[in-house]
């Protein structure tokens, strides 16, 4: 059965994709390395809310620092 899906095109690309975005989903589930143990849909979308949340602020930062480093270089 493999085979025979592998032999669609569509399928075959839903695969290539697979991987990227799953990777994103672990980043948000995990929350920086714990699992996510919430019960129940309302819990869980919480606290893939906050991890959503603190993935961006991190990212943000980030930005901010490397804005900084290259605004020094300018300046010296």
């Amino acid at each position: 059965m493999l085979e025979q899906k592998l032999s669609q095109p569509q399928f075959r690309k839903s695969q290539k994709r697979r991987g990227a975005t799953e990777a994103r989903i672990a980043i948000l589930t995990n929350n920086g390395g714990r699992v996510c143990r919430a019960k129940g849909f309302e819990h869980r979308s919480e606290q893939i809310g906050w991890g959503v949340f603190a993935h961006n602020m991190h990212w943000i930062a980030r930005k901010v620092r490397h804005q900084r480093k290259d605004d020094q270089k300018k300046a010296a």
